[in-house]
């Protein structure tokens, strides 16, 4: 591994079937624009008879909600610089950053929910350093990371429409934050918001605002689309908020709904540069841990 060269500022790493025209022609707009988003080949599917009614997940006490998943981001640029003996050059560079993620939450009662996780922040940095036609050089170099995080978050008011939620968030590099959020059933689309708040405790000791909103369209029983923005503002003097757009699409690997398949598409706009990335994830809800523990137990 090389050393690591003159410090530059980049930008910040870390998804025709007819319908009945008077009961569908608010759900078909929405689709379609949803199908143009998520491609030809979603929208060439043929979709079974939507699910009706539309429910929220339930939180049974003492089951288990694992979600995985893979995320690859890749950005690059030309940055014009000095080295330390004052000799100017040029960098063009590309960084590829994979994200493994696991996440994990335990319903210890029906308003209750324990989680924990980590995520393993892989990054490439490729760099073609020119200081003249004849003085070229190639810079590689990579990090890992390990970025472990605990949550407890508590549903205020079940039966309201809204299923108000607050939640606190331990993780590293050792920060905490709160969260409060609220989401609406109109089927078949779900909407959902959220107003965050994060303070780091590792120098410089900086604290951010985050307000979130997003919306979601059950097609059928299996097939699922959801559309997010979030908009980040750090809490120091002349800070530019980050933008950031997130969408999925999910297919049900069984009629329940307990098990899915997920394919992201992510864009954000933090200080004037614009990053990308896919992420395919996979979940398991509802998992019943009785028998794991009785095991455990040796009952």
């Amino acid at each position: 591994m090389l050393p690591t060269p003159h410090t530059h500022t980049r930008p910040n790493l870390p998804a025709p079937n007819p319908r009945r025209a008077a009961a569908w022609r608010g759900r078909g707009i929405v689709l379609v624009l949803l199908l143009a988003l998520a491609g030809p080949a979603v929208a060439q599917a043929s979709l079974p008879q939507p699910v009706d009614p539309l429910k929220r997940p339930g939180h049974t006490p003492g089951r288990l909600t694992l979600n995985l998943s893979l995320g690859y981001a890749p950005t690059g640029g030309l940055v014009l610089d000095y080295d330390a003996d004052g000799n100017p050059y040029s960098d063009t560079y590309a960084v590829h950053a994979f994200t493994p993620n696991l996440a994990l939450s335990y319903a210890l009662t029906d308003r209750l929910t324990l989680g924990a996780g980590f995520s393993l922040p892989y990054r490439i940095e490729q760099t073609l350093r020119r200081y003249s036609a004849s003085d070229v050089r190639y810079l590689e170099w990579g990090a890992l990371a390990v970025l472990p995080r605990a949550s407890l978050a508590y549903r205020l008011s079940p039966e309201s429409p809204y299923d108000p939620s607050l939640s606190f968030t331990l993780y590293k590099p050792w920060a905490a934050g709160a969260s409060l959020s609220a989401s609406l059933l109109r089927d078949p689309v779900v909407l959902s918001s959220s107003l965050s708040f994060s303070h780091s405790f590792m120098p410089p000791y900086t604290s951010s605002l985050a307000l979130a909103f997003g919306s979601g369209f059950v097609a059928n029983d299996r097939v699922s689309f959801s559309l997010n923005a979030s908009l980040n503002q750090p809490l120091v003097f002349a800070s530019a908020p980050s933008l950031s757009l997130d969408f999925s699409s999910s297919y049900g690997l069984d009629p329940e709904g307990r098990s899915q398949l997920r394919l992201g598409l992510n864009a954000s706009v933090s200080g004037g540069a614009v990053a990308y990335g896919v992420r395919l994830g996979y979940g398991l809800r509802e998992l019943d841990s009785r028998p794991w523990i009785d095991a455990a137990l040796g009952r």
